[in-house]
């Protein structure tokens, strides 16, 4: 693993064991399509070459990640695994007909609440600040995942892979690619989208780059053909460098 520095923050975990294999593996890009689809491309057609089921790439609007259409085609809790790059900020990022909150008022207030009640696992966000860490937040860094209950992001969902600072545009195609490829040949999901911006981000001279993660602890070895049960609501971990 080639982090320079690991933080971990430690909650509650509970997770139990389950090999299983992922159908469904969906890509969505926000505004500015120019710099927002192409990482998208790039995952979705290198995932696909390995035999993958694909949906998209497709231009993300607010219903696809609120929980309005998470059981119906096109929802976030339609895939198993979602790759998506918009402009973000601090738990929002900006999609093609607004701006999805994920500390707003508004999300997750109907019957299939959170992301994971149903099929997703994985959920990469390559926006700028989307995920924060207690670096920037540690009073509140954990409150958007889990505080809600049981309205909160995390309803079932392993893992969400992200950044604590801005991800810039030049080396996102590189990264997306490498990171598909990598858990396409058994890397871990957690562990992969860490190894692949160190690789192609954070150690390069222009760029600051710095990955971030919250997940479920006994999620943290889960690939694409071996992961374990949807956790329950409650707790989970935060890894950064």
């Amino acid at each position: 693993m080639k982090f320079a520095k690991l933080v971990t923050t430690i909650v509650l975990f509970v997770c139990i064991c389950a090999p299983a294999f992922p159908t469904w593996i969906g890509g969505y890009y926000g505004t500015d399509w120019g710099n927002t689809k192409p990482p998208v491309d790039a995952f979705i057609n290198t995932v696909a070459g390995y035999g993958h089921t694909t949906g998209g790439p497709s231009a993300g609007y607010v219903d696809n990640w609120n929980c309005y259409n998470n059981n119906i085609p096109d929802g976030i809790d339609w895939w198993d695994f979602v790759f998506s790059c918009e402009h973000g900020a601090p738990w929002q990022f900006l999609v093609n007909d607004g701006t999805v909150d994920l500390y707003g008022a508004g999300f997750g207030t109907c019957a299939a609440q959170g992301w994971g009640d149903y099929y997703a696992n994985w959920v990469v966000l390559y926006s700028c600040q989307v995920v924060c860490s207690e670096v920037e937040r540690p009073n509140d860094w954990w409150a958007p995942w889990t505080n809600k209950d049981p309205e909160e992001v995390f309803d079932g969902l392993h893992i969400l892979n992200g950044f604590r600072t801005n991800a810039y545009v030049s080396p996102a195609v590189t990264v997306s690619t490498q990171y598909a490829n990598a858990i396409c040949n058994g890397g871990q999901i957690l562990t992969e989208w860490f190894n692949a911006v160190w690789t192609y981000s954070y150690c390069s001279s222009t760029s600051l780059d710095k990955a971030c993660s919250v997940f479920y602890g006994s999620c943290q070895t889960d690939t694409l053909t071996s992961y374990a049960a949807d956790p329950p609501s409650g707790g989970f971990n935060c890894w950064h460098y």
